[in-house]
């Protein structure tokens, strides 16, 4: 029976040079017995088209901006759920009460990224990085309370020292996105692994086979039990099962 195996990107597929071309092995053999692989990043496209490249990463499909956007192998854009002009609106007045706090802001759609929101089609996610967690974690706190319609997540990026919120719209995630990708290519629910290590994970590795990487959040080595050591072992324990 076919299986899907879905991966966080930074500091679970990528953590070094060497773990990273494992990694890719074995992915190729996974593949190769007919399985399908699956990056699910909080990355724009812009942003992760460039380490797919420059590392030549394989996947069968992409989910981006975690879980806005859907892309098949090819670029092809499957699905997306941009925000809302109401509720870019209602973002924007959020970011305003904390410019002073905030280092900078970007808005993402499918295929381009900027940091003016009006220069875009689309935005299916926004980030805002801030000079300090304290601060992030009050302007979290300010949209959960005074905006029902958005999912937010909170992530310490570049080497866990920049607070940076990713907002998308309500019950957005990557879990909601492999949900949709699992009915599109006909795989059962039970033979869909999931692995990753940030907070943004935490749906889709509680509802799929989740396993977590030794260098987990604290949320999620409470939440999830399973650990594996790296990506590669957990291809390799999930071919001896098949």
């Amino acid at each position: 029976m076919r299986q899907l195996l879905v991966s966080d990107y930074d500091d679970t597929f990528y953590r070094t040079d060497e773990e990273l071309e494992v990694n890719k092995m074995w992915v190729d053999r996974f593949v190769g017995e007919g399985n399908l692989f699956t990056f699910a990043t909080g990355r724009s496209y812009e942003s992760f088209k460039v380490w797919a490249e420059q590392c030549d990463l394989f996947y069968n499909y992409l989910i981006l901006c975690n879980g806005a956007i859907i892309l098949d192998h090819e670029a092809k854009l499957l699905w997306h759920q941009p925000l809302s002009d109401q509720l870019m609106a209602e973002v924007d007045l959020a970011m305003n009460s904390f410019k002073e706090d905030i280092i900078n802001r970007k808005y993402c759609s499918p295929f381009k990224d900027s940091m003016r929101a009006e220069e875009l089609e689309s935005v299916d996610i926004v980030k805002v990085r801030f000079k300090e967690k304290k601060a992030a974690e009050c302007f979290v706190a300010t949209l959960n309370q005074c905006i029902s319609e958005l999912n937010c997540y909170l992530l310490m990026i570049e080497g866990g020292k920049v607070p940076s919120v990713e907002i998308v719209a309500k019950g957005i995630s990557k879990s909601h996105a492999i949900t949709w990708l699992v009915d599109h290519v006909s795989v059962d629910y039970h033979q869909v692994y999931t692995v990753g290590d940030s907070q943004n994970d935490l749906e889709m590795l509680t509802d799929f086979n989740g396993c977590k990487m030794p260098n987990a959040d604290a949320v999620i080595k409470r939440a999830i039990g399973q650990t594996t050591p790296t990506v590669s072992k957990l291809i390799e324990s999930i071919l001896k099962k098949s």
